[in-house]
């Protein structure tokens, strides 16, 4: 988790706002339009081995969440953790 905090803030840095949901976490592994390097070799998982779901709404409240879909690995469900940052 504080691997893709640290990438996210220093993606934010360099391109001046966090990455969109569309975007999500996959462009932190590949060179930015302004030819920063890759913030991240690859995306880490969840401690369950799934993907972890990354939401931003730059209109919003400017802050991201990431979410975590828990041991049952469906997002959704009770077992869901979602930080706010």
């Amino acid at each position: 988790m504080a691997a893709l905090q640290d990438a996210l803030a220093q993606y934010s840095a360099s391109t001046g706002d966090y990455p969109t949901t569309a975007q999500g976490l996959g462009c932190l592994t590949r060179p930015t339009s302004r030819g920063h390097p890759p913030f991240l070799p690859r995306i880490p998982l969840d401690p369950w081995g799934h993907a972890y779901i990354y939401r931003y709404d730059p209109e919003g409240d400017g802050r991201y969440r990431l979410l975590s879909a828990g041991p049952d690995g469906k997002e959704g469900t009770m077992d869901d953790i979602v930080w706010v940052f």
